[in-house]
């Protein structure tokens, strides 16, 4: 249960205290009554004057806005720099030209608010329609040698300027309608009627009766000591109210147990959690942010936006958490996504193997001996479902048996032959796993291939009684085919049943133990954003960010065509989980890094090189982004962002560096290999001497490897492709995205080709 407490009801406690006991002095001592009720109304003014100010400093209520007459519109330098190198192609000056004169009456406008900002908007749209034309007339030209190359770069230029316009398209006129109400509701407020101001601003909370497992997982007792805490620490009380509203509505939790938790925090609580997470909403603040993103997503700019998600988020203002809604759908989106073609799933099922086995039933009173040698094939068949992975798995078998039946003294001799077919259907969806009941048909025919009884040595009587056996064998039949297709029915279901159940149970135990738990330790929850299945592939999109964490913002590439399995991955997936590994303002050595870096990711310790046991160096890393990945135009760039060097225990100390190495990707086979840049390692800091740039270098070389290879297709999994032909056919590394496509075929020379084609195009497609 719940208890709130509000701190003023012991104040007036203290001030009626003070009153009873004022009367009474006044009564007791009438000459010191002047004196005393002074003091008294002294005292009372201040107590009361230090509430009524107490009230007013308190924070401003969850979803309110700071809306100030003069707010401007942030000018969109990144939109701006984009239409500068768009105007530099003759083919689309005139229209860079006359966006960014739109893009100038926005900031002409008054404010925020200013009626006019309307009309711009119309007329950006009505640029981003001409655009959109402007696309498909370039993409219809004729062209051939450099003119080719040119088109495509044109075209990935327009497609990232179409994007960024998107985006603003749907934040600014919905921050132009927040500014209009908020002016409207400044206007309508007298200047001498006071704020509401709400009383859960100043409530404490206690949760009782809670599951500790529960109280544990939603860190209840540090949000309690932040919250209660005499001397309130406002970032403190944000951040715990924020880890608990977060973690109740985890996209790790099942249904039941977020209905659980419903049930246990009622509204008063989290209404005392949504205040003390929010700040007021400066909508100045916010465009800046946004555009502070747009021009660079560091560590430190995406933080700032996602502090104002949050804000909107738990603002409780419907059209604030619009906004919210947005900046998710826009700067928090899918940074992973993987197609999978029903093609390879059918490539990597696992093989059934021929088995024999031998069997003994009894069947019409006959006893039945024999052996069934049965084989099968599995296939999959993917069902189009918008919300889910929904596929049929199908076994199709044979079955051929020898048997032999006593009865009666006969021994009857049969060979039957059989086949079957299962069908079971598997749904895979933000509720795990759902299996359907197998459905089974099956056709059989059998045939005698002998008969002798004790019988056989009398002439005619065996003779005799061989026909009526016979006979009666004959007119058995219907019924010795239903029995047997209904026994080999049920044994096919039975067997794919716990084939299917095996293979899930081993997939949920991998997926826990290997992905889901490590992901959850560091507080990155894999959410899943869509999961959808076509006539050809398995879709499945997901955010892989933490509460504090962003995701991506620009569009993916677009993978190969008929590809066996596409994979794109854009850099904040990466540089979220680097953001977690403990390297954030923390000493290390580069021995003790290394060490460090392979207890994270569990790799295989190597042998320090006699260059790194001769580095003896100490670095802090920096605050933000110690460690970076980005993509960038067919590059890969690592950056180390350090707070602090040193060389020696007493050496010399450099700070503020930044140490970057950039690799270039090519492809051999089915590696993927990265090389480092023949410049080698760029320095950034102050005052770098010659001599001080060759010490860093010498240091950071240790680091930094010349190259890093990965194989797109692991040998596990190569195994199990049998005889197909998987080639690399497209790496594409632009706008922040990494896309691979793998590609069935049998001439490698197609491949590079097809390779080359993708990685010079760097065409979008939507997200």
């Amino acid at each position: 249960m719940i208890k709130l407490e509000n701190p003023l009801l012991a104040e007036a406690k203290m001030i009626t205290l003070f009153f009873s006991q004022t009367a009474a002095a006044i009564s007791a001592r009438p000459v010191a009554a002047g004196r005393c009720l002074g003091v008294a109304l002294v005292f009372c003014l201040l107590l009361s004057g230090a509430c009524f100010a107490r009230q007013n400093t308190m924070p401003a209520p969850s979803g309110a806005v700071c809306f100030d007459q003069d707010q401007k519109w942030v000018q969109p330098i990144a939109l701006l720099q984009d239409l500068s190198v768009i105007e530099q192609y003759p083919l689309a000056a005139h229209w860079a030209a006359s966006t960014r004169q739109v893009i100038k009456q926005l900031e002409l406008c008054g404010s925020l608010a200013d009626p006019d900002c309307r009309l711009t908007f119309d007329h950006l749209q009505s640029q981003l329609s001409e655009l959109e034309f402007l696309v498909r007339q370039i993409t219809n030209l004729p062209a051939t040698g450099e003119d080719v190359d040119r088109h495509h770069e044109l075209t990935a230029h327009l497609s990232h300027m179409r994007y960024s316009i998107q985006r603003r398209l749907v934040v600014w006129p919905l921050v132009h309608q927040i500014a209009l109400r908020q002016q409207a509701r400044v206007a309508d407020i007298p200047a001498t009627e006071p704020k509401e101001v709400r009383n859960v601003s100043s409530r404490k909370f206690v949760l009782a009766d809670l599951d500790p497992a529960w109280s544990d997982y939603l860190e209840i007792d540090k949000a309690a000591s932040a919250i209660n805490s005499l001397n309130p620490d406002a970032a403190d009380q944000k951040q715990q109210s924020r880890r608990v509203l977060s973690k109740i509505g985890s996209p790790v939790l099942s249904v039941e147990q977020r209905d659980y938790l419903a049930s246990v925090m009622d509204n008063e609580l989290l209404d005392v959690l949504k205040d003390r997470a929010t700040d007021p909403v400066h909508l100045e603040r916010l465009l800046t942010r946004i555009e502070r993103v747009e021009y660079s997503n560091s560590a430190g700019n995406l933080h700032g936006l996602n502090d104002d998600y949050h804000n909107l988020l738990w603002s409780g203002v419907p059209e604030l958490q619009e906004l919210a809604g947005y900046l998710q759908a826009h700067y928090r989106n899918a940074n992973f996504r993987l197609t999978v073609s029903e093609r390879f799933l059918n490539h990597i099922v696992p093989a059934v193997p021929d088995l024999q086995e031998p069997f003994r039933e009894r069947i019409l009173g006959a006893q039945v001996i024999g052996q069934n040698q049965i084989s099968n094939e599995v296939s999959i068949q993917l069902i189009p479902d918008s919300e889910q992975i929904q596929l049929r798995l199908e076994t199709r078998g044979k079955v051929f048996s020898r048997s032999r039946a006593h009865r009666s003294g006969f021994t009857i001799h049969n060979e039957g032959s059989s086949r079957f077919q299962v069908i079971k259907r598997l749904a895979l969806g933000r509720n795990g796993i759902v299996t359907g009941k197998p459905v089974s048909s099956s056709s059989t025919s059998q045939r005698l291939t002998g008969m002798n009884s004790e019988l056989d040595s009398i002439p005619i009587v065996g003779w005799m009684a061989r026909k009526i056996a016979q006979q009666k064998v004959q007119q058995q039949a219907p019924d010795t085919e239903r029995i047997t297709k209904q026994k080999i029915e049920s044994m096919a279901r039975l067997r794919v049943d716990e084939q299917v159940d095996h293979y899930l149970d081993l997939m949920r135990d991998y997926t826990y133990v290997n992905l889901l738990q490590p992901l959850i330790a560091l507080e990155l929850e894999p959410e899943p954003v869509e999961t959808k299945t076509t006539h050809e592939d398995v879709v499945i999109r997901y955010r892989l960010a933490g509460r504090d964490q962003m995701g991506a913002s620009t569009a993916r590439p677009v993978p190969l065509d008929n590809n066996l399995l596409s994979m794109q991955i854009h850099e904040t997936a990466i540089n979220n989980l680097l953001q977690r590994i403990e390297l954030a303002g923390k000493q290390f050595s580069i021995p003790d890094l290394k060490s460090h870096l392979q207890d994270v990711f569990r790799l295989p310790p190597v042998e320090p090189s006699d260059l790194e046991a001769r580095a003896d160096a100490q670095f802090v890393f920096a605050s933000h982004d110690p460690l970076r990945v980005d993509f960038e135009e067919d590059g890969l760039a690592l950056t180390i962002n350090l707070k602090s060097l040193r060389l020696g225990e007493k050496g010399k100390t450099w700070k503020q560096l930044s140490v970057k190495a950039l690799y270039y990707p090519q492809i051999e086979g089915t590696q993927i290999v990265f090389r480092q840049t023949p410049d080698g390692i760029s320095l950034r800091g102050k005052r770098l001497r010659l001599g001080d740039q060759i010490a860093i270098r010498t240091i950071f070389t240790a680091l930094f490897d010349d190259q890093y290879q990965f194989n797109a297709v692991p040998e596990k999994l190569a195994n199990r492709l049998g005889d197909a032909t998987v080639e690399v056919g497209q790496f594409v590394l632009t706008d922040g995205w990494a896309g691979v496509s793998l590609m069935e075929t049998n001439d490698p020379e197609a491949v590079a080709e097809t390779m080359q084609r993708r990685r010079t195009r760097t065409s979008k497609t939507r997200r």
